[in-house]
């Protein structure tokens, strides 16, 4: 069973406050507790007009409401930072607060779902799906963000022939606007956003359209992105930074880069730009670039669908004078946003290679860099391999000296150990026989030493 629109409206508030982020609780005990004191009298006054709003005006109450969330936000805030001040009491109000806020808005989003065709069909829990949308709410109404949802911000067109999609208002298929198959139906503009919120199938006009397409080779589709790389130099009215942007043209009306493959491909290419900054103004260089080269190169005057991961030249492309003008050869120009994990394959052109503009002294210097490295790299390994040598003869060397030292240490302790024996055998009164072998012993020892 599919929830109330109000039940809704209040998950998605209690999800707003839940988003407030925690700051450090030091040094905001006291203004906190004179806050949660102005609270607990603005919040009773706030539930009493909400509650209570027939005699209100369309503005008082949205200034109410307003107000209330951000009562609300601060209320999170607090709860984040010092918990020990929320009593039962407050909490409960807080909770009977979101209530009225999400009843009013409701009455709100009830009031658009009238004036609006297929308004009743709209699926509002669809809408909040894997997205951070209720983050909106605490600066517009639910009606209002419905509208913005639902709105395509995805992509923009211009041309002789726009292809827009049509639905009815209780139908289960999407069309275009001639649709020959649904006559006598009230046709009303859409977005495939609505579109894939009601879950509609194309109509049969639809496919015929696609199919028609592909015979008459009139779709081309390219998938633009945009690089700004950093140089490990800084010359005079040069810069430290180069961009450029890189390009895959395709036949037909592709859908995705997954449709991409070397028999469709047109063109692929990465191209310089002069700009240093503005990184929109290379995406807009790109579009600008691929339409003179179909219309010029190849001759085409049908549909062009570009892909861009850049969402704010989406929405600006067409400002470019040069861009307007170009436009105008074709049916139609859509220029569509895709996140950037769709938009691999160009992305990929333009990380693998680079476009340089190099003042031909620099130029020179370059070449000749490449040219004697590898000469300086053999150099440099013949250097290597001799200090590598010399350190060895260093090593053996020392190695030898160390030797002869410690033989010529070993036998000096000898003779000592002998001389102290002998030293101490002439004290006692009767020398042994074996004494005056060992001193005969020492003495050759020594004469060999020496």
């Amino acid at each position: 069973m599919a929830k109330a629109d109000e039940d809704i409206i209040y998950d998605q508030l209690i999800k707003l406050g839940i988003s407030v982020k925690g700051t450090k609780a030091k040094g905001k005990l006291k203004s906190d507790t004179e806050s949660i004191q102005y609270l607990g009298g603005r919040v009773d006054s706030e539930i009493y007009y909400l509650e209570e709003a027939t005699n209100l005006s369309q503005s008082e109450l949205n200034k109410y409401i307003c107000r209330a969330k951000n009562d609300f936000m601060l209320f999170n805030a607090i709860n984040k930072r010092h918990p020990d001040l929320i009593k039962p009491n407050l909490l409960r109000r807080i909770d009977r607060l979101i209530h009225a806020i999400a009843k009013q808005e409701a009455i709100l989003l009830q009031k658009y779902r009238i004036q609006n065709p297929n308004g009743n069909r709209i699926n509002i829990e669809k809408l909040f799906d894997g997205n951070n949308y209720y983050k909106k709410l605490l600066n517009c109404n639910m009606s209002q963000l419905v509208k913005e949802i639902l709105a395509d911000s995805t992509y923009t067109t211009v041309g002789k022939n726009r292809r827009d999609i049509f639905i009815t208002e209780t139908g289960k298929k999407y069309h275009r606007k001639d649709c020959p198959y649904c006559k006598r139906k009230i046709l009303t503009v859409s977005s495939m956003k609505l579109v894939r919120n009601l879950k509609l199938e194309p109509c049969k006009c639809i496919k015929d359209m696609d199919e028609r397409t592909k015979k008459e080779d009139s779709y081309r589709t390219i998938f633009v992105d945009e690089s700004l790389h950093n140089v490990n130099w800084n010359l005079v009215d040069f810069g430290s930074k180069v961009s450029s942007f890189s390009y895959i043209i395709c036949k037909g009306n592709l859908t995705s880069e997954t449709e991409i493959t070397e028999d469709n491909i047109i063109a692929i290419d990465v191209e310089y730009t002069p700009e240093q900054y503005r990184i929109e103004r290379v995406t807009k260089s790109a579009i600008a670039a691929t339409m003179l080269m179909l219309a010029f190169d190849y001759g085409f005057k049908g549909h062009i669908k570009i892909f861009t991961d850049n969402q704010s030249t989406m929405k600006s492309w067409m400002t470019e004078n040069k861009n307007k003008r170009l436009s105008e050869l074709f049916e139609s120009v859509t220029v569509e946003y895709i996140p950037r994990e769709d938009n691999t394959k160009a992305d990929q052109l333009g990380r693998t290679q680079m476009c340089l503009k190099l003042p031909m002294p620099v130029y020179k210097q370059i070449g000749d860099i490449i040219t004697e490295f590898p000469k300086l790299k053999q150099d440099n390994e013949r250097l290597k391999e001799r200090e590598l040598e010399d350190f060895l003869d260093r090593e053996r060397e020392y190695s030898q000296k160390l030797a002869h030292e410690n033989n010529y240490l070993r036998n000096m302790s000898m003779i000592s150990i002998i001389k102290e024996r002998i030293k101490y055998l002439f004290q006692k009164e009767h020398l042994p026989v074996m004494a005056v072998d060992e001193l005969k012993t020492a003495k050759n020892i020594q004469l060999h030493v020496e």
